[in-house]
């Protein structure tokens, strides 16, 4: 009875950090997601609206 309420309380001390973790590394990867999606569209934006202006200027 004694080593099973030990073993359960190890786990249920065990459990949190890991949690936390998970959840650190989700918001880590959310981040750098969103800015990598961001810097990616901004480089688009400015490369689209050179292309569109050089195509309607005509500068070649």
């Amino acid at each position: 009875m004694g080593e099973d309420k030990t073993t359960e309380n190890m786990l249920a001390a065990a459990s949190p950090p890991v949690k936390r973790r998970r959840m650190k590394m989700f918001i880590g990867l959310g981040l750098g997601l969103w800015l990598v999606l961001s810097v990616g569209f901004a480089l688009f934006v400015m490369f689209f609206s050179v292309w569109l202006l050089e195509s309607c200027v005509g500068i070649t």
